[in-house]
């Protein structure tokens, strides 16, 4: 009982976290059933104050046919809980030189290693067949991607109607020779990266890798996004900051602990990044009709930050404050500089009063209930309340929606001192 008291209060602190960083939802990329039935307790007592979406971690022995039957989950608890992925290793971590590489690594001459074999990996892919369920394999080295790919292209041919959209990951991609960076699109296999490991690890790649190397295939975002696949961004919590501006500073900017960009022919735009971090990862969880953009009838989760990600300098990227968090229409994190949710009116012009310290809006058209908010789900555009800094011009506290790319909604140009974006974590 002690065990379980102190797993829920981990929980629950590792939820607040998530939250205070304007995550409203986590990739859980390992789950054993009693994370999960960790999960689902939380849910039950309304602890679960984000969405989770999680795989189960392959140990060799633990997966069943009855196992996976019975813990196949989609949109518990009001899109709360999902479990619908097996988790696999094809390889260890670059630094340790457990990455495994087509060629020997420059500062050894090993290959790298081999977690998990070749026969178990394909047996994952079958058992996820078999079960609906997508596939998520760890490969960090070219070697090891190129045998995920491989095992992918093989169960495709094998499975051509169950495969048309399976949406299988990997989660990495760190290191890719440059013939293997097209067949993820080919394939339709997603890139499940992490935006801030190219700068934590690009001081030592070209080490391990030699530098031409490290210069062609190391953290390929841009190969990637320019060969058509889809990308995710993620934090790769707790290896990692949870906050996913740092990580979204390592797609765009780069700038390494030394001041030194890393592999700046690798860098995608702001927008690009923003999406690996919105719609991107909400298609690869075949949620994009819930969440992922801000959308009439979408669920109702945002992320309200000090400042515009997709204009704040580079420098300061990484660092962008979050002021408030909305999941399912709750303000479930925010600053004492917000108003409290009592205080969100319709936006409606008859409302708002000219002298007023904010402005006032919410979620509508529609009639805001007790909680200020009148919906879990999305009924229309939203603004922010922006308090006021000594400054009566309302254009320079007017609020604005970001993504445009990622949305399709035509958004109000202004930029100012909060911004509203849909904001999807990865763990």
């Amino acid at each position: 009982a002690e065990s379980m008291a102190d797993e829920r209060q981990a929980l629950r602190l590792g939820i607040e976290e998530f939250l205070r960083n304007g995550i409203t939802q986590v990739h859980d990329t390992g789950s054993d059933e009693e994370d999960i039935a960790l999960y689902r307790a939380a849910l039950e007592v309304g602890e679960l104050k984000l969405r989770v979406w999680t795989m189960i971690l392959d140990d060799g022995t633990n997966l069943t046919d009855e196992m996976l039957a019975r813990l196949r989950t989609i949109g518990e608890g009001g899109h709360r809980l999902t479990v619908r992925a097996i988790k696999g290793y094809a390889d260890g971590a670059l630094g340790s030189r457990g990455a495994l590489l087509i060629r020997p690594y420059a500062d050894d001459p090993t290959l790298g290693e081999e977690l998990q074999p070749r026969r178990r990996l394909e047996e994952i892919v079958e058992l996820a067949f078999r079960h609906d369920y997508q596939v998520a394999i760890h490969a960090i080295g070219d070697g090891a991607n190129r045998r995920v790919l491989d095992i992918y292209a093989e169960a495709f041919a094998r499975h051509p109607e169950k495969s048309r959209d399976a949406r299988f990951r990997i989660e990495h991609a760190q290191i890719l020779h440059p013939d293997d960076v097209p067949r993820f699109a080919e394939l339709g296999v997603t890139a499940a990266m992490q935006g801030i490991h190219s700068t934590s690890d690009g001081p030592w790649t070209p080490t391990r890798l030699g530098a031409q190397r490290s210069h062609d295939e190391a953290f390929p975002f841009r190969p990637l996004q320019e060969s058509g696949a889809l990308i995710v961004n993620g934090t790769d919590s707790p290896v990692e900051r949870v906050s996913p501006f740092a990580s979204m500073a390592g797609m765009t900017v780069g700038m390494m602990n030394n001041g030194d960009i890393f592999n700046p022919h690798h860098l995608l735009t702001r927008e690009q990044a923003l999406a690996a971090y919105t719609i991107n990862p909400a298609i690869a969880a075949f949620e994009e009709d819930l969440r992922g953009s801000i959308v009439v009838g979408k669920l109702a989760d945002f992320t309200i930050t000090a400042e515009d990600p997709l204009s704040v300098p580079a420098e300061r990227l990484a660092d962008t404050r979050v002021v408030m968090t909305i999941v399912g229409g709750e303000i479930v994190y925010s600053t004492e500089e917000f108003q409290s949710a009592s205080e969100f009116q319709s936006a409606n012009p008859a409302t708002r009063s000219e002298n007023s310290c904010a402005r006032r809006v919410a979620i509508g058209p529609g009639r805001p209930s007790p909680t200020g908010w009148p919906s879990t789900r999305t009924i229309g555009m939203i603004s922010v309340v922006v308090p006021a800094r000594n400054n009566s011009s309302a254009d320079s506290n007017s609020a604005s929606l970001i993504g445009r790319s990622a949305t399709g909604i035509p958004f109000d140009s202004h930029r100012s001192s909060a911004t509203a974006l849909v904001m999807l974590g990865r763990m």
